[in-house]
C-alpha cells in the first residue's frame, strides 16, 4: 500500500528524509516506508490481519516515527496505537474513534 520503494517515489521532493524499515521472519515480511517520520507506504506478507491499522496511519498522514518498534512487533493491535491516535485526535473525527478515545482505556 502507498509508496513501496522510497527511491522511486514520484511525489517526493529533494531534502525529504525517507526511511525504510524491514523485518523478515520465516513466514512473514514487513516493510514500512516513512517520509519525514510519517508512514507513506507498507508491504505486508504473511501477516496481513493488521493491514487496516497501517492503512489508517497512512491515509491520515500520522507521524508514527516513535511507534516504529510497536508497528514492527508481530503482536501489534489497535490498543497499542491508542496513545498515538489520542495525540492526533484532530485527524480522527469519526464516531467510532471518539467513542474509543472517550473511554478510560
Amino acid at each position: 500500500m502507498g509508496v513501496t520503494h522510497a527511491e522511486t517515489c514520484s511525489t517526493c521532493e529533494g531534502g525529504e528524509a525517507f526511511q525504510e524499515i524491514k523485518r523478515r521472519t520465516k513466514d512473514t515480511y514487513k516493510k514500512l516506508i516513512l517520509k519525514n517520520g510519517r508512514l507513506v507506504g507498507a508491504i505486508l506478507v504473511g501477516q496481513t490481519q493488521k493491514a487496516g491499522l497501517f492503512s489508517i496511519l497512512l491515509k491520515r498522514r500520522i507521524d508514527a516515527n516513535e511507534y516504529i518498534p510497536i508497528l514492527m512487533n508481530k503482536t501489534l493491535n489497535f490498543m497499542d496505537l491508542l496513545p498515538l491516535i489520542r495525540r492526533n485526535a484532530d485527524q480522527f473525527k469519526e464516531a467510532e474513534y471518539k467513542e474509543i478515545m472517550d473511554t478510560g482505556l
